[in-house]
């Protein structure tokens, strides 16, 4: 095989591998970590069990789909449904960006009828043009805002569940007998 052959056939299998290549970057936060702290957490007065079943709820309320959840340690995990859009690029044509937002969630106890809740959302976007080339971007939620409105909503889902359990009567009325 001649020299040019060689380096023609090293350039293809180059240009072919890297095709199939993907990239995987996670954004750093520009919050210090106390910062990032003090906005995903908050505390409720509530007991464990009760403020678990109430960040479920808000959490599919918004539409998430919950992939595990545990009571026992405290931990939830959920995404977002996917939203997709078709892309064009001059140099590799026709190809698909999906958006997705992935949730997690910490409930632990900080006292009898306290507990405390941690969320952390991170935004995935990914993106695949042709020939398999394919690139996701991962990025911290830094929204105070949106922290603070869902941790609202748990605060009322605790209201609520609170209500209902001071509502249902302890035992079962008695019968006349009749």
């Amino acid at each position: 095989m001649s020299g040019t052959k060689t380096v023609w056939l090293v350039a293809l299998v180059v240009l072919t591998l890297s095709a199939c290549a993907s990239t995987h970057v996670v954004k750093e936060s520009t919050l210090s970590p106390l910062e990032l702290q003090a906005m995903q957490t908050r505390e409720f007065e509530a007991d464990t069990k009760m403020t678990f079943g109430s960040v479920m709820t808000v959490l599919q309320d918004a539409g998430y789909i919950v992939e595990s959840a545990d009571v026992a340690t405290g931990f939830i995990t959920g995404k977002s449904p996917e939203k997709s859009t078709a892309t064009f690029d001059l140099i590799w044509g026709l190809g698909k960006k999906h958006g997705t937002m992935r949730v997690t969630a910490f409930v632990e106890p900080i006292g009898p009828n306290y507990s405390k809740v941690r969320l952390n959302f991170v935004a995935i976007e990914t993106k695949s043009v042709g020939y398999g080339i394919e690139s996701r971007v991962d990025t911290p939620v830094e929204d105070n805002e949106m922290y603070q409105n869902v941790f609202e909503k748990i605060d009322e889902a605790i209201f609520i569940r609170k209500a209902i359990e001071t509502d249902v009567p302890e035992e079962p009325p008695e019968s006349d007998g009749a």
